[in-house]
């Protein structure tokens, strides 16, 4: 559960619900709109394929009990999730009981329906039983009971189950359907009427078509599981034991149980754990499923490792820096759940049809039946009994309801597997639909670890010796420009003096005695606080800065030595994501709080439109503000720290980046870790075509049942003499949602390059 302070001094909360039993569209808009009704409720979106609903609320008046009594007094069953990861393995890949008994049922439903149909139509292939009429029919009765009740139980128990609450869903069709080919099967026993020509029961119609629905939902099902498996394979990439080192003796137990502050043991082919940091030894850590980057990564001691990571080689110990429930790969999961269970804007046109489209159908299965009582003719009731099933079975609320969370699915796990967490669906109809792309400079376009450049002496002052005396000076400083400085040295081979009386002054420079001599390092102003002179130094200095690089300068003895350039260097695949972006038609643009020199030298060597330097981040966010007043949409991408507002505040859309295991997303709607910038460019296009797709999937949906039910009705009779069997239209109304899953898994394997 996430909460945030809404600017009305409301507390604004967030849950995700495991929801069970829902089978389309209506069964999602009857929930979302109980749930709406709940005083203190802002937001509810479900996602029919995964079943997960997010749930804002104001946590001063309601909760997540009184959320989850408005879904169970829907007709629905309802687990709170806060971490969807802490299932077992077991209970997301094996099979369970109940997948058993659901097979069974299949079996059973199919054998029967087989027998059945053997039976009703033995007479066209010259493979009659020696039976008569009257007891063919009882036998047929008999056979097919167990497939009504016991194999069809979950159309009916849902259809009294929406009859009681008054309301309609898929089931009250199907039930009404076969329910009136069954016990009109019957009534033909008892009291045989003929009716025009025909005298036939309808058992086999009401089997059949519960075995092909039964056969469509289990097909659908396993391929909603494969559109939403790359959530478990985050999920299963914690191991589920942990060598942790106690007293010097090495014990396994369950990675969730392990905490701060232990002492975990990886060996060579094993994940890492949880978080923590390389304690001893060394390690070539594989990230690929984390950041999506292929190649592993070496880390020795004092480096970080993420839980789910896998240790291709090396053995080391950690300590661990976070709980089970902290990590990145928990913050990964309920970011996937959050996006799985959101709702693009496009995806609640189902929801408005969804409402009223079960009893249209209803209605229209009833016109249909009187239209034939009047104008059919002689066979006008089994004609008109026929085609009013054929509607009701027909019609499929099923492949709109899918069309948007199926596609949203696939999308969300597609990501994930290219390294982009998507916390709000919203985004892939969001980005777009842009028409500027906002940038960060420090740490989005470059890689925000500053290294030495350049050294640049007086005289016959040598570089090495300048870095001995600089590393030696800034040896016990975090300072990233130190940092480098150290880095350097150590790269040269330098050994570092001992220093005496440290100074610093935080932002300027350091001091220190070396060798009974003051040495200076820092910022010219810090210079100049020393009375130093630089004069000489200055011109040189200033040809640096102007490319956009940093500069601090080098005192021995109270004379100035020279000077150390840093580069924040550009990211080698940014001027190929600028170039890409500007190719889709987006306007460029850089926001930065690094200075006027440092942003004017990556504006023009990545190309971008237009840049502002010198920034705090309240003003990030209000130049994005008063582009979106003109009415332009603005993406924002930045480092998700400092750039909070700014992603905060874009109307379409926020990537949040870290190199990091410290992501944050909770301002962006997205979150990029450790990963090429290419992956943004990736991930535009995954955004069209997922647009696209769920376009296509309700073009399709509406195109199926505006065609469909007319047909079902017997609209083609007066010109063709075709009446649709109520067998056909089902197997048309299951094939109509396993093609609209179908297409949305499309997007697993699209080129996204």
């Amino acid at each position: 559960m996430i909460s945030k302070e809404a600017e009305s001094g409301q507390k604004i909360s967030s849950s995700v619900f495991e929801i069970t039993g829902m089978h389309c569209s209506s069964c999602v808009s009857r929930v979302e709109k109980n749930l709406l009704s709940l005083k203190g409720v802002e937001k509810a979106s479900i996602n029919l394929v995964t079943g997960l609903a997010r749930i804002e609320y104001d946590s001063q008046i309601t909760g997540p009990a009184e959320l989850k009594k408005v879904i169970e007094n829907t007709g629905y069953k309802a687990k709170l999730i806060n971490e969807i990861e802490q299932k077992s393995i077991s209970e997301t890949t094996k099979k369970t009981s109940k997948n058993y008994l659901t097979e069974i049922k299949l079996i059973v439903s199919v054998i029967l329906t087989v027998i059945v149909v053997f039976i009703s139509m033995g007479k066209m292939a010259g493979l009659e039983l020696p039976l008569s009429d009257f007891h063919r029919n009882i036998l047929l009765a008999a056979i097919s009971l167990p497939v009504f009740v016991w194999c069809g139980w979950e159309f009916h128990a849902g259809a009294i189950s929406s009859a009681l609450r008054g309301s309609t869903d898929m089931n009250t069709l199907i039930s009404i359907g076969t329910s009136a080919a069954y016990f009109f099967s019957l009534i033909q026993i008892i009291f045989p009427v003929e009716i025009g020509a025909n005298t036939s029961t309808m058992f086999d119609s009401s089997v059949t078509i519960i075995t092909i629905i039964l056969i469509g939902r289990y097909i659908e099902k396993r391929a909603t599981q494969l559109a939403g498996k790359e959530l478990f394979k985050i999920v299963s990439m914690r191991p589920p034991l942990a060598h942790i080192e106690i007293n010097g003796q090495i014990e396994d137990i369950p990675a969730q149980e392990l905490g701060p502050g232990d002492i975990v043991v990886v060996h060579p082919g094993e994940k890492v754990p949880l978080d923590g940091i390389i304690i001893e030894g060394s390690g070539s850590i594989d990230e690929s499923l984390v950041t999506g980057e292929s190649m592993p990564v070496s880390k020795g001691i004092g480096e970080t490792v993420t839980g789910g990571t896998t240790n291709v080689s090396g053995l080391f110990k950690m300590r661990v820096t976070k709980k089970a429930g902290d990590t990145f790969l928990s913050r990964v999961v309920r970011a996937v759940q959050e996006a799985q269970a959101s709702k693009p804007q496009i995806g609640k046109i189902a929801d408005k049809i969804a409402s009223v489209f079960v009893p249209a159908v209803l209605g229209i299965s009833i016109f249909t039946f009187l239209m034939w009582m009047i104008a059919g003719g002689e066979n006008r009731f089994p004609t008109g009994f026929t085609t009013a099933i054929s509607v009701l079975v027909i019609a499929c609320p099923c492949a709109l309801g899918l069309a948007t969370p199926a596609a949203i699915s696939v999308a969300v796990g597609r990501a994930a597997k290219m390294g982009v967490f998507i916390r709000r669906g919203e985004i892939l109809e969001k980005l777009p639909r842009a028409d500027i792309f906002a940038f960060d400079k420090t740490g989005t376009l470059t890689i925000s670890r500053p290294r030495v450049f350049h050294v640049q002496t007086i005289q016959n002052y040598k570089p090495s010796s300048l870095l001995t005396l600089a590393a030696s000076v800034e040896s016990g400083s975090s300072h990233p420009f130190s940092i480098a400085i150290n880095h350097e040295a150590k790269k040269i081979g330098q050994n570092f003096l001992e220093a005496k009386s440290i100074e610093s002054i935080p932002g300027k420079g350091m001091s220190a005695i070396i060798d009974n001599e003051w040495v200076h390092v820092g910022s010219e102003k810090y210079m100049e606080m020393k009375n130093i002179q630089i004069n000489e130094l200055m011109g040189d200095s200033l040809r640096f800065q102007e490319e956009g690089k940093s500069v601090v300068f080098v005192a021995h003895n109270s004379k100035a030595i020279g000077f150390i350039v840093f580069e924040d260097p550009i990211r080698e695949e940014a001027p190929r994501v600028i170039s890409e972006i500007k190719k889709g038609g987006f306007r460029t643009l850089l926001l930065s709080g690094d200075s006027e020199n440092a942003c004017k030298f990556v504006q023009r060597k990545l190309g971008i439109d237009e840049y502002h330097a010198r920034l705090l981040p309240d003003e990030k966010s209000k130049i994005i503000a008063e582009i979106q007043k003109s009415g332009k949409k603005v993406a924002m991408i930045g480092d998700g720290i400092n750039d909070a507002p700014a992603l905060a505040i874009a109307s379409s859309g926020s990537i949040a980046i870290s190199t990091s295991e410290n992501i944050t997303l909770e301002n962006a709607d997205a979150g990029l870790k450790g990963t090429s910038l290419e992956a943004i460019t990736k991930f535009l296009n995954l955004s069209k075509k997922t647009i696209r797709v769920i376009k296509q999937n309700f073009f399709w949906a509406f195109i199926y049942n505006i065609i469909a039910i007319p047909v079902a009705g017997g609209i083609l009779y007066p010109f063709t003499g075709i009446i649709l069997d109520p067998i056909i239209s089902a197997c048309a109304m299951s094939l109509s949602s396993i093609s609209v899953v179908l297409s949305s898994l499309r997007l697993k394997w699209f080129n996204l390059a």
